[in-house]
Protein backbone atom coordinates (compact mmCIF):
# COMPACT_ATOMS: atom_id res chain seq x y z
CA UNK A 1 0.00 0.00 0.00
CA UNK A 2 2.60 2.21 0.19
CA UNK A 3 1.89 3.56 -3.22
CA UNK A 4 -1.59 4.33 -2.53
CA UNK A 5 -3.34 7.22 -0.05
CA UNK A 6 -6.31 6.72 1.93
CA UNK A 7 -8.53 9.26 0.45
CA UNK A 8 -11.75 10.25 2.53
CA UNK A 9 -14.54 12.84 1.60
CA UNK A 10 -16.97 13.40 4.13
CA UNK A 11 -19.88 15.77 4.16
CA UNK A 12 -22.52 16.92 7.13
CA UNK A 13 -24.67 13.79 6.27
CA UNK A 14 -21.91 11.14 6.39
CA UNK A 15 -19.18 9.76 3.86
CA UNK A 16 -19.38 10.03 0.29
CA UNK A 17 -16.24 7.99 -0.41
CA UNK A 18 -13.40 6.40 1.71
CA UNK A 19 -10.50 4.08 -0.68
CA UNK A 20 -6.97 3.53 -1.65
CA UNK A 21 -5.82 5.99 -4.31
CA UNK A 22 -3.39 5.86 -6.01
CA UNK A 23 -4.19 9.86 -7.38
CA UNK A 24 -6.25 12.66 -6.51
CA UNK A 25 -6.63 15.88 -7.93
CA UNK A 26 -8.69 18.45 -5.59
CA UNK A 27 -9.64 22.28 -6.08
CA UNK A 28 -8.81 24.24 -3.38
CA UNK A 29 -8.89 27.55 -2.63
CA UNK A 30 -5.63 28.44 -4.03
CA UNK A 31 -6.19 26.40 -7.87
CA UNK A 32 -5.84 22.54 -8.16
CA UNK A 33 -3.66 20.08 -5.74
CA UNK A 34 -2.85 16.78 -6.78
CA UNK A 35 -1.61 14.18 -4.38
CA UNK A 36 0.31 11.45 -4.91
CA UNK A 37 1.64 8.90 -2.09
CA UNK A 38 4.33 10.35 -0.31
CA UNK A 39 2.76 14.01 -0.04
CA UNK A 40 3.64 16.16 2.47
CA UNK A 41 0.85 15.88 5.21
CA UNK A 42 -1.53 19.70 4.78
CA UNK A 43 -4.47 21.03 5.14
CA UNK A 44 -6.73 23.04 2.71
CA UNK A 45 -9.82 24.69 2.19
CA UNK A 46 -11.76 22.76 -0.86
CA UNK A 47 -12.83 25.22 -3.54
CA UNK A 48 -16.00 24.55 -5.74
CA UNK A 49 -15.26 22.33 -8.59
CA UNK A 50 -14.86 18.76 -9.42
CA UNK A 51 -12.45 16.57 -6.89
CA UNK A 52 -10.83 13.54 -9.04
CA UNK A 53 -9.51 10.57 -7.47
CA UNK A 54 -8.08 7.01 -9.65
CA UNK A 55 -8.28 3.74 -7.97
CA UNK A 56 -7.78 0.37 -9.57
CA UNK A 57 -7.09 2.66 -12.32
CA UNK A 58 -9.60 3.97 -12.86
CA UNK A 59 -10.66 7.51 -12.35
CA UNK A 60 -13.87 8.40 -10.32
CA UNK A 61 -15.34 12.22 -9.90
CA UNK A 62 -17.57 14.05 -7.12
CA UNK A 63 -18.35 17.47 -7.56
CA UNK A 64 -18.02 19.57 -4.66
CA UNK A 65 -19.47 23.29 -4.01
CA UNK A 66 -19.97 25.43 -0.54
Amino acid sequence: MKDKIHFQLTTAEGTVCDEMCSYVLAPVTGGDIGILAGHAPMIASLGEGVIKYRTDGKDHFAAVSG
